[in-house]
């Protein structure tokens, strides 16, 4: 016999526009949309900084709503520099108390 799946779905808020990503998700909520939590694209370029994800982590938590980061990338030749940086941002995201990763 088979054995009955539980399912959980998770809505989450995704935007380009980062300035207006927290006041989206409040309007959502407010409007009684069912947003389960905030979702998180990390394609990194240049040199980021773990300072930095984290200070955006703590603007998209004012929402009050679970971050999910579902993508992370950083295109660089040198795969020492990439997995450096690579590492640098999970640390970061791994410190932030209220974060989820679902790569």
């Amino acid at each position: 016999t088979g054995h009955a799946a539980t399912i959980k779905i998770f809505l989450l808020l995704f935007s380009w526009l980062f300035q207006s990503y927290v006041q989206q998700a409040q309007e959502f909520l407010a409007a009684g949309a069912p947003v389960d939590g905030m979702g998180v694209q990390s394609h990194l370029s240049g040199s980021p900084q773990g300072g930095l994800l984290l200070n955006r982590l703590d603007r998209i938590a004012t929402a009050g709503l679970p971050i999910f980061v579902t993508e992370l990338d950083y295109a660089n030749a040198d795969a020492n520099v990439r997995a450096q940086v690579l590492e640098d941002a999970l640390l970061a995201y791994f410190r932030y108390a209220n974060i989820y990763m679902k790569l």
